[in-house]
């Protein structure tokens, strides 16, 4: 194990220690007290690379370097990730793209590689798990959601988010400087995350530049048939709504099976009504959600899904009605972000795949502020969001290493 994986890997062992869960994973609800040690635990890190310390009004940390003479208000170059953790979850997500960067930093730092201002950033509540919403530190930083609106968000409790910052902050406070605006104005994010998902571990690629974080729609797609006796019932003479929803379904994942991995095609909600064992179902609700990289591709899924419904009614003579399709668009990552990260790639010798990110991610909210990428390495057999997530050390090195390069070019490339 090369001693830059070795130290970031106890890094990570680190902050598994603040939300050890007893079933083998960690649990860090964003703003809980064991997020705050994690934070504090980073702050540190950042001050032993020579990084200037604050938090902003929500609780994102940052550790800037700035040249001297240069204006304490200019825009900086950021690289990291989230803190925060779902449930259970693994060491790496998240925490892997922090810790990288404040490592990749503190080597440009240290070899006098950098011209102008550049920071890392660990953003609070990606994961949505006190907030019903994913990427609210990254959304405030970026400008689309304001302070106020943060402060109006309900928890599981239904108590408003602005308590739980205002007791997240208080502990910071005691070594964290605290701002009360949205912290540093952004000229570039480049993120490095694990895939968590099985593509590069399964070809056998060591990193990839993203091209996109797709978008997300789901609508509920109702067949109506004719609750009957289901003895006494003919089966010739039935309008059975589950039968048009089993269909459905069948052809949801034929779609996806079709569309060559750009696009997936989910229904992981059913229901039957009257729902009994001896009524034959009179209405079947399905939700059906689709992600796909590129508006183009979700409008021709979206479609082909309504048509699949609309088939599979027809087949079973029953009536199909599709819910108004609830969206986040796609989001499609900078050019000149990718390139810098394949150029790095190919610089250290190293595959580098194109691919998009099938979750969501920081990246995406900050795309819209600034020239925006990612960098995925491996995740073994794909296990994410769980107690068995992992990624190999030479993974990890070989990221940061190209992490490293890409921001290097990024100082000089980006305006």
């Amino acid at each position: 194990m090369s001693g830059r994986a070795g130290r970031i890997l106890r890094r990570l062992r680190a902050l598994a220690e603040a939300g050890p869960d007893p079933r083998g994973g960690v649990s860090r609800p964003g703003f809980s007290p064991a997020h705050a040690r994690a934070v504090l635990l980073a702050a540190r890190w950042m001050r032993d690379a020579g990084l200037e310390v604050s938090a902003d009004a929500v609780g994102n940390l940052y550790g800037v370097w700035r040249p001297r003479g240069a204006d304490a208000s200019g825009p900086v170059l950021l690289a990291g990730s989230h803190l925060d953790t779902v449930p259970n979850g693994g060491r790496f997500d998240g925490a892997l793209g922090v810790v990288a960067a404040i490592d990749a930093l503190a080597a440009l730092v240290q070899r006098g590689a950098l011209t102008r201002p550049t920071g890392v950033v660990a953003f609070v509540e990606e994961e949505g798990t006190v907030s019903t919403t994913g990427c609210v530190g990254s959304r405030f930083a970026a400008g689309q959601l304001e302070l106020a609106a943060v402060r109006s968000l309900r928890d599981p409790d239904g108590r408003p988010l602005g308590e739980r910052i205002d007791t997240f902050l208080e502990v910071l406070r005691r070594e964290v400087g605290l701002a009360s605006g949205r912290g540093p104005r952004v000229r570039g994010y480049l993120e490095l995350h694990v895939e968590q998902g099985p593509v590069l571990d399964r070809e056998g690629v060591t990193v990839a530049a993203v091209e996109a974080v797709v978008g997300i729609a789901h609508a509920d797609v109702r067949f109506e048939g004719a609750a009957n006796h289901a003895g006494t019932t003919p089966m010739d003479a039935r309008r059975d709504a589950l039968w048009g929803g089993a269909e459905f379904a069948l052809a949801c994942r034929r779609l996806g099976l079709d569309r060559s991995g750009r696009a997936v095609v989910t229904n992981g909600l059913i229901g039957v009504e009257p729902g009994a064992t001896n009524v034959v179902p009179g209405a079947c609700t399905v939700r059906v959600e689709v992600r796909a990289p590129t508006s183009r591709e979700m409008d021709e899924v979206r479609r082909a899904v309504e048509a699949a419904a609309r088939g599979a009614a027809g087949h079973h003579r029953l009536e199909a009605t599709v819910s108004g399709w609830q969206e986040i668009a796609p989001q499609a990552l900078d050019p000149g972000v990718q390139a810098a990260v394949r150029e790095a790639a190919r610089e250290l010798g190293l595959p580098c795949k194109i691919m998009p990110s099938w979750a969501g991610h920081d990246a995406a909210p900050m795309a819209a502020a600034a020239p925006a990428g990612m960098l995925f390495v491996p995740s073994v057999g794909g296990i994410s969001h769980a107690p068995g997530e992992y990624t190999r050390p030479e993974h990890v090195a070989a990221g940061v290493e190209v992490l490293e390069a890409a921001l290097a070019r990024l100082d000089r490339a980006l305006p």
